[in-house]
C-alpha cells in the first residue's frame, strides 16, 4: 500500500512538473512570435499573362494532360 502511495506522489510531482515546463513553453513560444513580428507584406500587382491570339485545338500544348 505505501509503495503505491509513493508512485502515485511521485506520479503526480512529476505532471506539476511537466504542466508547468508546458506552460512556460507556450508563454516563450509567445514571446517569440512577438519579436519576430516584422513589417506588413506589400501586395504587389502581377503582370497580365501574355495570351495566344487564338486557341489551337491541335497545338501540343493547349491538350488535356
Amino acid at each position: 500500500m505505501k509503495k503505491q502511495l509513493k508512485e502515485e506522489r511521485q506520479r503526480r510531482r512529476l505532471m506539476r512538473k511537466m504542466k508547468a515546463a508546458a506552460k512556460e513553453k507556450i508563454g516563450n513560444a509567445r514571446n517569440m512570435e512577438e519579436e519576430n513580428v516584422g513589417p506588413e507584406p506589400v501586395s504587389v500587382p502581377m503582370p497580365d499573362m501574355a495570351l495566344p491570339p487564338s486557341f489551337n485545338a491541335e497545338n501540343p500544348s493547349h491538350r488535356y494532360r
